[in-house]
């Protein structure tokens, strides 16, 4: 707002508020305001509160001579005629008065300017026009009832401005209407000062845009009405020099003018917001929640089309969020701002980089610096356009102009100056189509725009390295100026880059890896190993966790574990490679071995389970090419006995087992392998599972030997 509008703005302020001032006045050159003897009183006729009326022949206490409607006797008559004889006459009282009413509007007009939301023509104009109607209305209350001037409810106009926009606002609007009002009666310094003294005291005391507001209020309220009545105290008995009466009637009494005006200012107070906001253009709470909602169509438009930028939106929203409530901001309509401001990149989704598949191409690959500056720029303007025929609140369309400001598009302008810049471009032309943030929040999204997508970039995201790029990204938006009209201090911006930092390091952090993700890494690096060796070489399968072994059916293995019932293990047939005996058919290590070309040294980490008893031989004497030992070939061409093996071996949970050969798995890196110890449960799954007859050994070779 410049010089010009608001002085503008005074000039129309004062013209309002002169005829109020001055209504006693014009309205007796009517007629309207003379007081008859045994005729009731037109119009209610007052004396300053504190000092009285003197005259050569007439001493009035302050307060007032005769109310609207009450008989005037001919002391009353004569009191009012000599007020009337001893004010000024002739046009000079309405030019002190509009004079004094445009200073007051000048000096209103120029505080304004230093919020960053005071500075707004339509937050001025509002607050202008408010004071100019309830000066209307209290002359008219002053002028048709005995009710004293302390019982205007001044502290309101106050804390309303305060808790919607900041004190700047608050402090200005309740100062003007406390100058305003004292005016309003017979001026008396003693009142302007009572005026002032409850503006300030609410305005001061109350928070802004606090989360509880009534309990804000409250509080702000009792302290205004105790500095009020204080004040009253103090200034009558400085004036008289003994304590005021209390009075017997309680509609003059100024004691309880001076306590209802703060009550009545804090019961009106919190009703009044939502009418204030609307009026100034400021997003209600209940507006916002209903912005929030995930499933609002523009949201859902930004999720489906552009996924990538809409992630981005998400992370952005929750640092942004936090940031705002360290410093007082508004978290809620940050984090609105936040999903809403990249509404423009669903519209070209492609343009941008975080929507690009992996390996896709990008569109800039082929257009010029120029033409790819001017699609970045549309997602400003285009999601303006697509904002506002959506009817969305001007604060949240606020984001997506200013997330940007008016910088540089560094990239392609670097990128138009490495190609020689031969079309002769400036810089203006590869500035962005918005406005410097205007408040806190917009500043407060524009930094976190800047830090969550320049995070994504960091390889090794160290406290040192995440303090460096928010330090960098935010005094590089000082030093070009972005952040001058944003009303962030020193202050507010070192708070501000704490929060960034500690949110960016603590969403970088660690986690303990699961069994099976550890698992995957060693089988990939097992087979990178597989692949490098040279052919023929044997090599170790790797073992990977329990849970990649193949499913046993639930009802064998409950009634496996239920009943401990043995397996009878016989002798391996040399041809078919399977145990025979009255248990179940179990196929050799070595024959799945030949079958699959997975024949290797027996390795001691593999799972299987170790003959610790004696081996169980048939009934064959030594042959001579194994003297002393077992001859393969002469049991093999032997017949079994009618009566079966000689011995036979049963395992059972606890129990020390025989050889038993166990077809490789993604479990078992093996066929054979030692344990040592006791047959567990465990090793009963593994046994009966090879008990089963799993016929395809190419199925159980683990993952990463495939």
């Amino acid at each position: 707002m410049t010089w010009a509008l608001g002085l503008a703005f005074a000039l129309v302020f004062a013209v309002l508020v002169t005829p109020a001032i001055t209504a006693e006045r014009w309205l007796g050159v009517f007629g309207v305001a003379g007081v008859i003897k045994d005729q009731p009183a037109p119009l209610t006729v007052r004396v300053p509160s504190f000092t009285g009326f003197q005259a050569p022949e007439t001493h009035l206490s302050g307060g007032i001579v005769i109310a609207r409607g009450e008989i005037a006797t001919v002391d009353d008559a004569a009191n009012v005629e000599a007020i009337a004889a001893a004010t000024p006459k002739g046009p000079l009282p309405y030019i002190a008065f509009f004079v004094l009413a445009l200073v007051f509007g000048t000096i209103f007009a120029h505080h304004m300017r230093r919020s960053t939301r005071g500075k707004l023509v339509r937050v001025q104009l509002v607050s202008l026009v408010s004071i100019a109607l309830l000066a209307a209305a209290v002359k008219v209350v002053l002028l048709t009832t005995p009710a004293s001037v302390l019982i205007v409810p001044v502290a309101m106009l106050a804390m309303v401005p305060t808790m919607v926009l900041d004190r700047v606002v608050g402090l200005a609007t309740g100062i003007l209407a406390a100058l305003v009002f004292s005016l309003l009666g017979p001026f008396d310094l003693g009142v302007a000062i009572l005026m002032l003294v409850q503006a300030a005291a609410a305005g001061l005391v109350v928070a802004e845009r606090p989360r509880h507001r009534w309990k804000s209020v409250l509080f702000a309220g009792a302290v205004t009405t105790l500095f009020t009545v204080a004040t009253y105290v103090l200034l009558t008995y400085l004036t008289t020099g003994a304590m005021p009466p209390l009075g017997a009637d309680p509609v003059r009494s100024p004691w309880l003018a001076a306590a209802i005006g703060p009550a009545i200012a804090t019961l009106v107070t919190v009703p009044l917001i939502p009418l204030y906001q609307l009026l100034v253009g400021e997003i209600t709470q209940g507006k916002l929640v209903e912005l929030e909602d995930l499933s609002n169509p523009l949201l859902k438009q930004i999720a489906e089309r552009s996924p990538g930028t809409w992630q981005h939106s998400l992370a952005m929203a929750n640092m942004a969020e936090i940031a705002a409530n360290s410093i007082g901001a508004n978290g809620r309509l940050v984090r609105v701002g936040a999903y809403y401001h990249d509404l423009g990149k669903s519209l070209q989704p492609k343009y941008f980089i975080e929507n690009l598949d992996p390996g896709e191409i990008s569109p800039h690959d082929r257009l010029p610096p120029e033409v790819s500056c001017d699609a970045i720029f549309q997602h400003v303007t285009e999601g303006l356009v697509t904002a506002r025929r959506a009817g969305l609140h001007e604060r949240v369309i606020d984001f997506m102009h200013m997330h940007h400001g008016n910088g540089v598009l560094e990239y392609f302008w670097g990128k138009t100056k490495e190609q020689g810049n031969p079309r002769g471009f400036t810089i203006e032309q590869f500035r962005y189509p918005g406005h410097p943030p205007q408040s806190r929040e917009t500043a407060i999204l524009a930094i976190c725009d800047a830090v969550e997508a320049a995070s994504r970039t960091l390889k090794n995201p160290t406290p040192a390295s995440i303090e460096s790029l928010v330090q960098r990204i935010v005094y590089g938006k000082l030093h070009l100026g972005q952040l001058d009209e944003s009303g962030l201090s020193m202050s507010d911006l070192r708070c501000v880059s704490d929060s960034l930092r500690e949110t960016i390091r603590h969403a970088n952090h660690g986690r303990i890896e699961y069994p099976w993700q550890k698992a995957q890494q060693d089988a990939s690096a097992s087979a990178a190993a597989m692949e490098h060796k040279p052919t023929g070489e044997t090599s170790q399968l790797l073992r990977l966790d329990s849970l990649d072994r193949r499913p046993v059916r639930q009802t064998a293995s409950a009634a496996a574990a239920s009943t401990s019932m043995p397996i009878e293990l016989g002798l391996a047939d040399r041809k078919s490679g399977e145990i025979e005996g009255s248990g179940p058919k179990i196929r050799s290590a070595e024959a799945i071995a030949e079958t699959t070309d997975l024949k290797r040294p027996v390795i001691e980490e593999d799972l299987a389970i170790l003959e610790t008893a004696p081996q169980v031989r048939p009934s064959e004497p030594p042959s001579a090419s194994r003297p002393g030992g077992w001859d393969p070939a002469a049991a093999q061409r032997s017949a079994i006995p009618a009566g079966g093996w000689p011995a036979q071996t049963s395992v059972g949970v606890g129990a020390v087992p025989a050889q038993v050969a166990i077809p490789p798995t993604r479990t078992h890196g093996s066929a054979v392998a030692p344990l040592p110890r006791a047959a567990s449960a465990t090793d009963m799954d593994f046994a009966r599972e090879a008990a089963r007859g799993i016929d395809d050994p190419v199925d159980e070779i683990p993952v990463g030997a495939r």
